[in-house]
């Protein structure tokens, strides 16, 4: 099941896709879920944040799940790095939330384009 949260702000870009990939388990999707929100907040943008549960393995490999909680953005993870995938936590510069920087360069990337 996918589910979607819009920010606040109408701006008139075109959307970008953002996607937040979790298990439900992870103590951390919901922190980045709040940061992935704020930045589109202070970058005055109203794209979606289409979150999605990973359930099993088989989605796993569909999806190339790298680990909870994971940022896309335009189907390009915000790392950019071909790391290992798996029903796993995700670490980020030593924690496990992506810093705010990480995601604002990583939307910032695209919204120009």
């Amino acid at each position: 099941m996918y589910h979607s949260v819009d920010a606040k702000i109408f701006t008139g870009k075109s959307a970008l896709k953002i996607e937040l990939l979790y298990f439900e388990s992870c103590p951390h999707w919901q922190l980045t879920l709040s940061r992935l929100e704020q930045v589109l907040i202070k970058e005055n943008m109203t794209q979606s944040i289409n979150q999605i549960p990973v359930e099993n393995e088989e989605m796993v490999r569909k999806l190339v799940f790298k680990g909870s909680p994971t940022v896309r953005i335009n189907g390009k993870d915000i790392e950019d790095n071909e790391g290992e995938y798996g029903m796993t936590c995700r670490i980020y510069e030593g924690e496990g939330v992506p810093p705010e920087s990480l995601i604002r360069n990583a939307i910032l990337k695209y919204k120009e384009k």
